[in-house]
């Protein structure tokens, strides 16, 4: 019985290393690209109980001991809340310090600068301090905005790929998937023969225009339609080769089918798409 508790524990402490391994790779690649997670994150101060006064970032995106060197040298207890040392007058906040020593020189300088930091600091009321995230407008952290802001990263990272690779008529995966293709960041390069030249990459398979004779919009359909063809083949090719999963003709074309109907009907606006013209007349849309 000892041995089993003494294996779970190591088991608990093994898969919580390998969480925190996760975690930092994962927190490393979207710094990457451009998402400042970790620095995103600030404290708003309420009744001021569980926020320190210098060390969390509170007044800005910065923290008062970083801000204000020379005069954090003259407080007496580093580890002061906010409550301790900004009172409300009003809907402001003014300095009750507690210097170990008058400040002098330079000091008083960054000492007239944090006395207007705290005069604009506008108080949320008496409830408690809470954590928020600067990346929604909200304030609270949501797994869906922050994948998001990384699939929009991707998309707009500055190439004239990036920049005409927005389809609205398709879900973001199909998106990512067409930009792995063009970008060669799929596994497998070649589209195995199909649709053309035995060498026809899955980059190119993107690439063509859409028909002179196809409206704006029209265009726009066919373009989700291939880009909604490429990305069922490609998942269900996953499904064969992974999973031993048989996708015959027959399944594949209706798949491609019901899938590109519900996905651009669905963000289509401009007018209805009913499911017989998408079926049987599907021309008409895109003319």
């Amino acid at each position: 019985m000892a041995l089993r508790v003494v294996l779970l524990r190591a088991l608990i402490i093994i898969l919580f290393l390998l969480l925190l391994w996760l975690g930092a790779i994962l927190l490393k690649q979207v710094a990457i690209i451009g998402i400042p997670f970790v620095s995103s994150f600030f404290k708003e101060v309420g009744n001021g109980e569980t926020t320190s006064f210098w060390n969390d970032k509170w007044l800005g995106n910065f923290s008062l001991r970083d801000r204000f060197k020379r005069l954090v040298r003259f407080e007496s207890n580093l580890d002061v809340r906010v409550r301790d040392r900004a009172s409300c007058m009003g809907s402001n906040r003014v300095g009750c310090w507690g210097w170990s020593r008058v400040p002098f020189g330079r000091a008083l300088g960054e000492l007239d600068e944090l006395n207007q930091l705290l005069s604009s600091h506008v108080s949320k009321g008496d409830g408690p301090d809470a954590w928020r995230w600067g990346g929604s407008t909200s304030g609270r952290f949501t797994t869906n905005i922050l994948s998001e802001s990384v699939t929009t990263k991707l998309l707009h990272a500055g190439t004239n790929v990036f920049e005409t690779l927005r389809n609205n008529l398709v879900p973001k995966k199909v998106e990512v998937f067409v930009w792995r293709a063009r970008k060669r960041r799929l596994p497998v390069l070649d589209w195995w023969g199909m649709g053309g030249s035995p060498n026809l990459g899955l980059g190119e398979m993107f690439q063509g225009k859409a028909s002179l004779c196809m409206s704006e919009d029209g265009a726009k359909i066919w373009e989700a339609v291939e880009w909604i063809c490429g990305y069922l083949i490609w998942k269900n090719r996953n499904q064969k080769v992974f999973n031993n999963k048989c996708w015959s003709p027959p399944v594949a074309l209706c798949e491609i089918q019901v899938k590109s109907f519900e996905w651009i009907a669905k963000r289509y606006k401009s007018k209805n798409i009913d499911w017989h013209t998408w079926l049987h007349k599907p021309q008409v849309l895109v003319s």
